[in-house]
């Protein structure tokens, strides 16, 4: 059989287990939102004791992560990243299932976080554990971990579209047809399997809006710039979160409970941005939310969330990108109509999502085809397009990396180096080794490391003693944990870390 046509084989076999899984982790989600949101929430006598539902969620959800698969810390998506970037494109099953199980406690209990970074790890993982099975090229099952991911969100979100956009642009970045092929196959396949069990309708059901004029084009310019700077906003602040509570001394399994509990306090005044639930986004849509209401959802939306991912509670960032980014949107509209600037506040809403998502994972083409297809209103794709690339644009001029590759470069890695880097066969090792070496001393400081891999982003370095003898080597494992807790990085050394066991060729 054709080579090729075994890939795109296998593409669709992982089409149809992604779909699956993702409907059953839809309905699994929603359900127990639906007991523990509602039914539990309204058995409580005294509220007081509300922010402990989500703070037992997120302790379930830490000793998940803490006894099972610690790399399944956080969203999930750079996880994926980085198997794609250092492991050849493999994942091991037991961090993608850790994830998604964790994923359910955090977000059923009423966690800030959504869906997409917990569906992305399902299509990655079963593609991975479908490639481990057989022999294929590592750049055939890099195609079929973005398969994968398309996958998940073609499933999640009735949007095939936008989940090829989202495998290209998040995973792939320069790619050929030869992995174009396999990502369209899963992507069409997992949608058709989403189909079939929940039916072919928009995530949101939304009035005929459309653009009243091209004097609206100014607009959606400064909304985009708008999103933009909320975008940066987003990312610092998640970011900012991730380090106070990494660089405590709060055990690793505690902090999502700590998360848990500080979120459903927020949630006691605000339960607008608990779970994952399009509610509120509907309400922002339709022009249903006062004013004053959207700005401090805004605001509440963002620290909850951090709260609940900085912590270290399982979950995505998209949902949540979703909220403020139509909280944003309607907010633009209400102005735009109270100025006589349009004649559909509501669809500001809608432009805001793209624009907002688009800005913060740095996915334009992804962000506005996933809001299309959750919409189907053909009249706004000029909007889309107008506000979504402003904000993409600026917020890359403003901040290099998105909210899925920050915390791979706090750790020291360079992503957009490594995906430069290309592994030929049939080339040998003195035709593309680097004869400029950075050797480092054993006395070296990681403070001082840090520094020389910001300026020289390699993976690994050699450790020289005075004498000039080769003595180990130091690399992204031994320095990732001292770099993301960001303290002690002048008391520690190389050499109380450097591996003095490596391979030579």
């Amino acid at each position: 059989m054709n080579e090729q046509r075994k890939v795109i084989y296998y593409a669709i076999i992982i089409g149809i287990v992604t779909g699956g899984g993702c409907v059953l982790y839809k309905k699994i989600i929603d359900n127990t939102e639906i007991l523990i949101l509602n039914k539990v929430y309204n058995s409580i006598t005294n509220r007081l004791f509300f922010p402990l539902i989500p703070a037992t969620g997120g302790l379930i959800s830490g000793l998940l992560v803490y006894w099972f698969a610690k790399e399944a810390w956080g969203h999930g998506v750079p996880e994926v990243l980085r198997a794609m970037l250092l492991r050849g494109g493999i994942i091991k099953s037991k961090v993608g299932i850790t994830d998604v199980l964790a994923s359910i406690f955090t977000i059923g209990s009423g966690g800030s976080a959504g869906r997409v970074g917990p569906v992305v790890q399902i299509g990655a993982t079963f593609s991975s554990f479908i490639t481990s099975k057989v022999r294929l090229e590592k750049e055939v099952i890099k195609s079929l971990l973005a398969a994968g991911a398309a996958g998940g969100i073609a499933a999640t979100f009735n949007a095939p579209l936008g989940g090829i956009f989202f495998a290209l642009e998040i995973f792939l970045k320069d790619f050929s047809m030869k992995q174009f092929e396999p990502v369209v196959a899963c992507a069409i396949t997992a949608s058709f399997v989403s189909h079939i069990f929940l039916g072919d309708v928009p995530a949101f059901k939304i009035p005929p809006y459309k653009v009243a004029s091209l004097t609206e084009i100014p607009n959606f310019l400064v909304l985009g710039i708008f999103t933009a700077i909320f975008s940066v906003i987003y990312i610092k602040t998640l970011g900012t979160f991730e380090s106070i509570f990494l660089s405590s001394k709060i055990p690793l399994y505690i902090q999502p409970f700590i998360g848990g509990l500080l979120t459903g306090i927020i949630g006691l005044y605000f339960p607008r941005v608990l779970g994952s639930n399009y509610h509120p986004i509907e309400e922002a849509i339709t022009n249903s939310l006062p004013l004053q209401l959207c700005i401090i959802l805004i605001f509440a939306k963002l620290i909850a969330t951090s709260f609940t991912l900085g912590s270290g509670g399982s979950g995505g960032i998209f949902a949540p990108a979703l909220f403020i980014g139509a909280m944003l949107g309607s907010i633009a509209g209400k102005i735009s109509d109270m100025l006589g600037f349009t004649s559909h506040p509501g669809a500001y809403a809608i432009i805001g999502m793209a624009s907002f998502i688009g800005a913060t994972i740095h996915a334009p083409f992804s962000s506005i085809f996933i809001i299309f297809e959750m919409t189907r209103n053909y009249s706004l794709i000029l909007p889309l397009f107008t506000a979504t690339f402003v904000s993409y644009g600026l917020a890359r001029f403003i901040m290099k990396d998105s909210i899925y590759t920050i915390r791979l470069s706090r750790e020291g890695l360079n992503v957009e180096e490594l995906r430069k880097k290309e592994i030929f066969k049939d080339i040998q090792i003195s035709q593309i080794m680097s004869k400029k070496l950075i050797l480092l001393n054993p006395e070296m400081n990681l403070y001082d490391l840090k520094e020389i891999v910001k300026k020289y982003p390699y993976i690994e370095y050699a450790v020289v003693n005075d004498e000039g003898k080769f003595i180990g080597v130091i690399g992204y494992k031994e320095w990732k944990r001292y770099f993301l807790d960001g303290k002690n990085l002048k008391k520690v050394k190389i050499k109380d870390i450097m591996r003095k066991r490596y391979i030579t060729v």
